[in-house]
């Protein structure tokens, strides 16, 4: 049902519990997709340890996160692309909630759900003014208010990306906020109001 698409850059202190938050998740149908952009620590020997037939590690040169997050795009095999960045986790039930969300809001082509900014052991709800669940009709609106997803917090349908593009490659900040916008211009949004995520801003970013 999901790939979840993973890019790896230099995170050997992060990247281990990143994947566990995937691997402990109550719904099971997905695969890991561990895209490794040229890390110069440990990442890649850590990642490449994680004994899960689900779990596919892929090495490529210093690209940039796009370029990362592009070819993790390409070999998926599931209908859903999932991002997870390498310093950020998951609650067990994101993807159960997902899917529900999915299933339920059919006329979506992405979605996403509240995130939880941690830093300095402290947790802040970065988007707790977004509490309808459902189609939101004016994403542009809304995402002035607070951000609707994070690069961590948001479930993509392939297809989209046949029509809308990959992500800019050029780009070294701001291309998770191009792509968003991007396809917010073709396609319907649903949104999650349960905090689901966490963006470690104590990571290694």
């Amino acid at each position: 049902m999901f790939s979840v698409v993973i890019p790896l850059y230099n995170k050997e202190n992060n990247i281990a519990l990143t994947i566990d938050s995937v691997l402990n998740q109550d719904f099971r149908d997905f695969e890991v997709l561990i895209v490794n952009d040229g890390s110069t620590d440990s990442s890649l020997s850590v990642a490449r340890r994680i004994a899960d037939e689900r779990v596919r590690v892929i090495d490529k040169l210093n690209g940039g996160v796009a370029s990362a997050r592009n070819m993790g795009i390409k070999a998926a095999i599931y209908d859903c692309i999932a991002f997870l960045d390498g310093d950020d986790l998951w609650k067990p039930s994101y993807l159960s909630k997902m899917k529900k969300l999915i299933n339920e809001f059919p006329e979506a082509s992405f979605f996403g759900c509240q995130f939880i900014k941690q830093e300095k052991g402290e947790d802040r709800i970065v988007n707790s003014i977004h509490s309808k669940r459902g189609y939101i009709d004016d994403f542009f609106k809304k995402e002035t208010e607070a951000l609707l997803v994070s690069s961590s917090s948001v479930i993509v349908r392939k297809d989209c990306f046949d029509n809308v593009g990959y992500f800019n490659e050029r780009y070294t900040r701001g291309e998770d906020l191009d792509m968003w916008c991007r396809l917010a211009r073709k396609y319907r949004f649903a949104f999650e109001p349960t905090p689901l995520c966490y963006y470690l801003l104590d990571g290694e970013d």
